[in-house]
């Protein structure tokens, strides 16, 4: 029988956990965060949190108690690095003077890891160099994800970047059709406070670019409208109460996130012209708003595909709705 384990992922406006057994999701847990309890992908009160994550874990009847967890970019310095060949013990002593121009402080107070991307060998086959990504994070920080996790009555197995949890979806996907990720991706995520996109060049990690809007701005516009309470306009939002989402303000709100999106990139573009990216795939919170995906589709010269077309192999039997919100859970999760 598979091990089985959870993958998480705390948002702003949402808990996401994800029930992995032997590289698939089989269940996908849903539930609100808290107002204020997750400001720009910062956790504000660790313990309440905590207990927002044990009455999820209690309300859904789960059992499993090993966990993998998404660490927000806010919460961590990361840098592709290139580095003469050497040992694992060697990485360990250099890697922290890689992050001189982050930190400051005593550079003892951070953990620091990476992955390699790349060994860079000589024409004899030698490794010269290691293309990597080394990632520092206090370890006060890390310390509290533990805590966080023990008293919700689980344990940390690991914290991993949120940009690995999207391409543990790329190699799972490709393992799984033989399709090469060995091309560039843009994988879109439609949140509540923001927007992010991830980079993958030739199949790797390049880049994540961030939006300073969100889904929440559309809601926002709603309540303005109705003059009513933000939670209301979000029914109003997701329902298209009275067409609202055919009201101009709403379509220049969601144009205003659009052409933002379109603006990162062209950036990309701009400073990989030989790139080779053939689609934009989307997923989030607001892919559930579809004047928002037409208003994002209109405004790209690349196709907006749903992330589902990379998901059918490790969360075939969760609903495409949960796949799209549940994304970094389960990709945070793919480590068999």
């Amino acid at each position: 029988m598979a091990k089985k384990y959870l993958g998480i992922e705390i948002g702003s406006h949402t808990l996401k956990i994800a029930v992995m057994s032997g590289g698939k999701a089989e269940k996908l847990v849903i539930e609100p965060v808290p107002d204020n309890l997750v400001r720009d992908g910062v956790i504000v009160s660790w313990e309440a949190m905590a207990d927002c994550v044990r009455e999820a874990i209690k309300k859904n009847n789960i059992k499993i108690k090993n966990v993998y967890m998404a660490l927000p970019e806010k919460h961590m310095y990361q840098k592709r690095i290139l580095l003469p060949a050497m040992t694992t013990d060697q990485l360990k002593v250099n890697l922290p003077y890689e992050f001189h121009d982050y930190i400051s402080e005593d550079r003892d107070q951070y953990i620091y890891d990476y992955v390699v991307l790349e060994q860079k060998k000589d024409e004899v086959g030698n490794i010269k160099e290691l293309d990597l990504i080394g990632v520092a994070v206090l370890k006060e920080v890390a310390e509290k994800y533990v805590r966080l996790c023990r008293r919700a009555g689980l344990k940390l197995v690991a914290l991993a970047p949120e940009f690995s949890a999207y391409h543990r979806v790329l190699i799972s996907y490709a393992k799984a059709t033989g399709n090469d990720i060995n091309r560039d991706f843009a994988l879109l995520n439609l949140g509540h406070e923001s927007a992010h996109i991830w980079f993958f060049t030739g199949g790797e990690y390049s880049v994540t670019r961030n939006m300073d809007q969100g889904v929440a701005s559309l809601t926002q516009t709603i309540a303005d409208i109705y003059e009513c309470d933000f939670h209301i306009a979000e029914v109003y939002m997701y329902s298209n109460h009275e067409n609202v989402m055919d009201r101009e303000e709403v379509m220049d709100a969601c144009g205003r996130l659009s052409i933002e999106i379109m603006r990162v990139l062209n950036f990309f573009n701009f400073n990989h012209p030989e790139n080779n990216l053939d689609a934009m795939y989307y997923c989030g919170g607001g892919a559930q708003i579809q004047h928002l995906i037409d208003a994002v589709g209109e405004n790209l010269d690349l196709p907006l595909v749903p992330i589902t077309e990379l998901m059918q192999s490790s969360a075939a039997g969760l609903s495409e709705e949960e796949m799209m919100i549940g994304v970094e859970a389960i990709g945070i999760g793919l480590v068999e």
